[in-house]
């Protein structure tokens, strides 16, 4: 077994330690900053100090330092939480003050006049009684025409009047649903800062129409592509969601590795056509890939691709070679350093964790797999090219159920603590889903770059993508029919997932020790 020295990856998880004993055991951050300043103290005297294991005490110390740092993030805040304060009053007229979120997508079956967005609270106010500083998210629909300058835009502070609801299942955008219209809402900053991700996201609106052309009168397809490359998720149907969620395939909606690789290609094969040398590649995908990120939303995966996508191009252009763990570590440490409160939110845990153990486990299932598709070596004769290209369509595909088999094993109990199903068709779903997903998302891709130009060529696409969406969803019709493939899980116990990550890491240290596995660079999920 070779190992690699990765500095990163070990300050990456010493933050996220710091971070959680942040939220299991808060400290006096007086008493943190003079742990941490004495421990660098501590690192300095070491300097003076001649010994053998100096460079490893040293080591120790400065990963220690990051512990505490991340310990600090993680505090005692002014601000009560936005649950607390609203349960306690659920029953009296409020109104929130906070920053619009998210952009705003229109709500299914609202017809134009309803908009769904999140909302970053910052001041509740109840009626009869003084407001209150608090700290939460809300997800709000708001019914009145969507216009620019009139109604809410991302990065803008409104104050928002109306009748508050739990929500059946909780997400990043909070827990509650308040209900507002626009006599009940006022501006009270349009947010000068937020002035680019506006512009990204009127470019996200056009693009969305750009892909309706030619197939308006088909509103499932429609709703499959805004939701599948725009990250509109308002708007796949209520039966396609249902299909996707009982097959395991949701997260093929998530923006991340499929999307920003299919972005990238599109604008690598444009410079590579261009003569442009592959040194300079990054100064037009940066800017490009950032654009793409904020159209569709800044998800946890979205800008967790778009970074290691960067890291991998800015490797190639200071002549040095990516790698693949590194990368996924500087992702995570510069969302965490932006935001620790996503830590344990779902979008990042199974982001990571799902990319994390495609590196670790595809390289050992796949050379599992790798001879039922493996020429004869005793073979005298050459084969025939029917033969080369059936071994090399079930090369393809063994490797694509590779990446399968370790992206369940990985996301299999995470989905069913956070989400409370299991669904084991997923296995099966995958291998089907996320080439169809990727042909689906070339077309709109291309509808998207060549049919702002000429509408003819847009429609062509768009009934391309039409034909791929009929074919996909026919094809999980009949995979959700299959029993067992779909289990309700009301809770996971926590040794069951002890045990289960348990025996994957203890089955990886054996064959980590026995055979290492070949290098696997990969820039997102699969």
């Amino acid at each position: 077994m070779i190992l690699v020295r990765r500095p990163l990856v070990g300050l990456t998880l010493c933050y996220m330690i710091g971070l959680l004993l942040g939220r299991v055991a808060p400290a006096d951050h007086q008493l943190l900053l003079s742990l941490g300043l004495g421990l660098l103290a501590l690192v300095l005297a070491m300097h003076w100090v001649q010994a053998s294991s100096r460079q490893f005490l040293c080591n120790g110390l400065l990963l220690a330092v990051v512990i505490v740092v991340g310990w600090v993030r993680i505090g005692e805040s002014p601000a009560l939480p936005l649950d607390q304060v609203l349960a306690e009053r659920l029953a009296r007229p409020v109104q929130l003050v906070g920053v619009v979120d998210g952009d705003p997508v229109p709500q299914r079956g609202s017809k134009g006049q309803g908009y769904r967005f999140p909302l970053r609270v910052e001041r509740v106010i109840f009626e009869g009684a003084d407001d209150r500083a608090v700290e939460g998210r809300v997800q709000v629909l708001w019914y009145g025409f969507l216009r620019y300058g009139e109604s809410p835009a991302y990065g803008e502070r409104w104050r928002l009047g109306g009748a508050l609801r739990p929500r059946r299942y909780a997400s990043r955008s909070g827990s509650w649903l308040l209900v507002s219209r626009r006599d009940r809402a006022t501006r009270l900053a349009r947010g000068p800062k937020a002035r680019v991700v506006q512009f990204c996201l009127a470019l996200r609106h056009q693009a969305a129409e750009t892909l309706r052309v030619g197939i308006e009168d088909y509103p499932e397809t429609v709703g499959l592509v805004h939701a599948l490359l725009l990250g509109y998720r308002s708007e796949l149907s209520p039966a396609a969601h249902r299909l996707f969620v009982r097959s395991g395939t949701l997260h093929i909606f998530a923006v991340s590795g499929l999307h920003v690789g299919i972005v990238v290609g599109l604008i690598v094969f444009a410079l590579a056509a261009c003569s442009v040398p592959r040194r300079n590649w990054l100064l037009f995908v940066a800017p490009l890939l950032l654009a793409y990120t904020l159209m569709t939303g800044m998800k946890p995966s979205a800008v967790r691709a778009c970074i290691m996508a960067m890291v991998f191009l800015g490797a190639t252009a200071l002549h040095r070679r990516a790698d693949s763990y590194s990368s996924l570590a500087f992702a995570a440490l510069a969302l965490l350093a932006w935001s620790p409160a996503i830590l344990m939110e779902a979008s990042f845990v199974l982001s990571f964790s799902v990319v994390t153990g495609i590196l670790l486990v595809f390289p050992h299932v796949e050379a599992m797999l790798r001879p039922l598709w493996a020429p004869d070596p005793f073979l005298a004769e050459p084969e025939q090219r029917r033969v080369r290209l059936g071994r090399w369509c079930g090369s393809k595909t063994a490797a694509m159920a590779a990446v399968s088999i370790s992206a369940w094993l990985i996301s299999a109990p995470l989905i069913g603590a956070y989400f409370g199903r299991v669904a084991p068709i997923a296995v099966v779903a995958n291998i089907v889903v996320v080439p169809m997903a990727f042909l689906i998302v070339l077309a709109g891709s291309l509808s998207i770059v060549f049919g702002s130009l000429v509408g003819v060529v847009a429609e062509i696409f768009n009934h391309a993508a039409l034909a791929l969406s009929s074919l996909l969803l026919e094809g999980l019709r009949m995979l959700v029919m299959l029993p067992g493939g779909f289990v309700q899980v009301p809770y996971m116990p926590w040794w069951f997932m002890a045990t289960w990550y348990g025996l994957i890491v203890a089955a990886l240290l054996l064959l980590y020790a026995h055979r290492p596995p070949r290098p696997v660079v990969v820039t997102g999920e699969e």
